[in-house]
């Protein structure tokens, strides 16, 4: 192995010195480890967890998924540039919105359960009802319970 040039071992010197800070530090506001607060702990019980329906419809990694309040509907987020609209009890697509992006980080109902947002606004029974939100990057989204001002968005 080639030795190391006077920059590279001052770099690694510099590195191993943050690394060292950085671990010194955590430990300075670390009041407790996880492992000292579980080890009273009782085994964990297990819990069976079971499929009951496969929502078919995406092609590409499902980014987001949000419940209706009252649970019938969820919206779906893929990097396949479609938001689905699902009935969660039968498993069928209610409505399905091509997107002018790809990129769906984030979606979310309106507690009213009639509409679902992005960076734009649609309504679930019909057309879209806004424009879409430019110069934006948005990270996470969230409805308003105000029926007028349909979500807020945060980057």
């Amino acid at each position: 192995m080639p030795k190391d040039d006077p920059e590279t071992t001052a770099l690694k010197k510099e590195l191993k010195d943050l690394i060292d800070k950085v671990k010194a530090d955590q430990e300075k506001v670390a009041d407790a480890k996880l492992d000292d607060k579980c080890a009273d702990l009782s085994g964990i019980p297990k819990i069976r967890l079971s499929t009951q329906k496969t929502l078919k419809g995406h092609i590409n990694k499902v980014n987001s998924v949000h419940y209706s309040s009252d649970s019938r509907h969820c919206v779906t987020g893929s990097l396949d540039g479609k938001l689905i609209i699902w009935d969660t009890w039968s498993g069928n697509k209610v409505q399905v919105i091509p997107l002018r992006s790809s990129w769906v980080m984030s979606v979310a109902f309106a507690p009213s359960g009639n509409f679902v947002g992005m960076s734009f606004f649609w309504a679930i029974h019909g057309p879209e009802i806004g424009g879409p939100l430019v110069e934006h990057m948005v990270d996470k989204i969230k409805a308003s319970s105000n029926t007028k001002a349909v979500l807020a968005l945060l980057s």
